[in-house]
């Protein structure tokens, strides 16, 4: 035989924690509704006590008042203890003690109704109606603990009808006053539900907004920290370049100085793209591209930092892949980067290898997975929960020295999605980790059968290409235009500068240019938009010159708006040279093919 003890029939053996919090909040903001209008609320019910004792017996006025007054005080008592003890005993005798106020508050009327003269139903109407008003204004914050005080009053006004029935009224009567008050009850139920609704969802914004700005503190916290760190180093290395001797070997301070500025770079990066997820802002562009060759690239540039390290980095694609298909390279990159920064960071001995593998294909698509095994030190089961929310970041007093903003495996899991792929991590701590990413390619061509690749370093990109080619650099900061020389001239181009559309325009008209690298913001004068606009419908030998918009305007609807005015390139800045110069080729071969036309 079970034996069911009394405190089991008190809980809720199937509700959450999640659950049973909320409930107890609920429970919470309603005692401090009723607390905040204890006073308010002990006169009135005074006042409506005097009102009765003309017209019931003064010892039913005693009792229910007695017994209101003393639910009021036990619910004072209780709502104490519940700040300390949340016990369903607790609970279930607090929604009695609201029963039981209820029930004195409502006999008095109903005694009344069915005794009294015309001025005694008037009072009681309006004692149950101001008691039925006062629970869906004032309270309404947890429905249970608000019904157990409403339904001695509910129960009454259904009765009332049953008075006329009894002393034999007219059909019409009795007809009306049902519908009378089943009506009152209808608006007042209404009322009573629509304001439990409004309290939760001003809570729930309330919570959000408190949230968010924990968030935003959080999130200034980390920005704060990051940007530092690298800027300390720009800062400290661009003091030190100033007090170099003549002769002096400098490349290790331009190594620091140059791995700095890629990380402030990387900071910004993820912040803009952060926003835009959070705006519903951010989209998938796929171009036709060589799968593997795409990732290999990537490996490419992470091969200095684990050599750096001493570390081992593999490359092997598993089974059969695709040759090319439409997706988005750049996206792609980014999740990948982000794994092996990640695993690179995370391992001080041993290997970091990538696998590639097509999961699923069919002939329009296939899913594509890329994962990143590391021997680093491995994620504990109870964090690796953690990983993928927005600032989730290891123990930093177990992982010290470990930086990191907190947002690259957010984002690489929001990328995913966005691909129609999905993020995982398999891990044991002291046994290394497993980042996989996976993502979508349309249209998928000829399969490559699985083989080891070397790695392929970046050369030249521009070949032959650049030698002697004349280009225009237009920008309005000096610094920016002599960062762009720097890295332009050895390729064996030919630079003129223009420090605003004015001047841009005068030397279109006088000189001859292969290319144009255009800044879009020069405050002073014409800006780049409208440089470009003259220039086109200008019939001066320079009108079909190829553009290329070179900004620090870095968002995707910034630069689909300058393509779709005719531009012919995007760079965006800070300006990363093989990305740079991929874009100059591209541009510079396009015009070549469509003038050979």
């Amino acid at each position: 035989m079970i034996k069911i003890s009394p405190e089991s029939l008190l809980n809720y053996p199937t509700r959450s924690a999640e659950e049973t919090e909320r409930i107890f909040d609920e429970v919470t903001r309603e005692a401090q509704a009723l607390d905040s209008d204890f006073v308010s609320r002990l006169c009135s019910v005074t006042l409506g006590a005097i009102l009765n004792a003309f017209f019931l017996e003064w010892y039913i006025v005693a009792s229910c008042f007695a017994l209101l007054i003393a639910t009021e005080l036990l619910l004072k008592l209780e709502f104490q203890w519940l700040k300390n003890h949340r016990t369903w005993r607790l609970y279930w005798s607090i929604n009695l003690t609201t029963f039981l106020g209820g029930l004195a508050f409502a006999l008095p009327a109903a005694f009344m109704w069915f005794d009294g003269a015309i001025a005694a139903k008037l009072i009681a109407l309006a004692n149950l109606f101001g008691g039925l008003v006062h629970v869906a204004i004032v309270r309404a914050s947890h429905l249970p603990m608000s019904v157990a005080t409403i339904l001695p009053m509910v129960l009454t006004m259904l009765a009332l009808p049953i008075e006329p029935v009894v002393r034999g009224e007219d059909t019409i009567l009795i007809v009306s006053s049902t519908i009378t008050v089943l009506v009152t009850l209808g608006y007042l139920t209404s009322a009573f539900v629509a304001n439990n609704k409004t309290k939760k969802t001003l809570v729930e914004a309330l919570e959000g907004a408190r949230m968010a700005d924990a968030a935003k503190t959080q999130f200034l916290a980390s920005m704060s920290h990051e940007i530092r760190t690298p800027l300390n180093g720009i800062v400290g290395i661009t003091q030190s370049i100033g007090d170099v001797k003549t002769g002096e070997d400098i490349s290790e301070k331009v190594r620091v100085l140059s791995q700095s500025a890629r990380s402030l770079v990387l900071i910004v990066d993820d912040v803009l793209d952060l926003s835009k997820i959070e705006a519903g802002k951010f989209e998938i562009n796929p171009a036709r591209a060589q799968i593997f060759d795409e990732i290999s690239d990537v490996i490419d540039l992470y091969i200095p930092q684990t050599l750096e390290k001493g570390l081992k980095l593999d490359l092997f694609p598993i089974g059969e892949l695709p040759q090319a298909g439409d997706f988005d390279t750049l996206r792609v990159r980014q999740c990948l980067g982000n794994l092996l920064s990640n695993a690179i960071k995370f391992t001080s001995l041993g290997s970091v290898t990538v696998k590639v593998e097509c999961k699923e294909r069919s002939e329009n698509d296939a899913l594509i997975e890329v994962s990143v095994q590391d021997t680093g030190c491995g994620i504990e089961q109870e964090l690796q929960g953690e990983l993928f929310k927005r600032f989730g970041r290891l123990n930093e007093a177990q992982h010290k020295g470990i930086k990191g903003t907190g947002l690259g495996l957010a984002i690489t899991k929001e990328l995913a999605n966005l691909m129609g792929g999905t993020v995982a991590v398999s891990s044991r701590k002291g046994s290394g980790s497993t980042f996989t990413f996976s993502f979508r390619v349309n249209d998928p061509s000829t399969r490559i059968k699985s083989t080891t690749l070397p790695p392929r370093y970046h050369q030249d990109l521009l070949g032959d290409n650049a030698s002697g080619k004349r280009l225009l650099l237009v920008d309005d900061t000096a610094t920016n235009r002599y960062v762009a020389k720097l890295l332009l001239e050895p390729s064996g181009f030919v630079v003129s500068e223009a420090e605003s559309g004015e001047e841009a325009l005068e030397m279109l008209a006088k000189e001859s240019f292969d290319l144009i690298l255009l800044d879009i913001r020069m405050p002073e004068g014409i800006d780049g938009m409208e440089t470009f606009r003259r220039l086109r419908a200008s019939r001066m030998p320079n009108a079909d010159t190829p553009v290329v918009a070179l900004t620090a305007d870095a968002l995707e609807n910034q630069k689909r708006e300058f393509l779709a005015i005719g531009m012919d390139g995007y760079i965006a800045k800070p300006i990363d040279k093989r990305l740079m110069f991929e874009e100059i080729q591209r541009v510079l071969e396009t015009t070549q093919s469509s003038r050979t036309i």
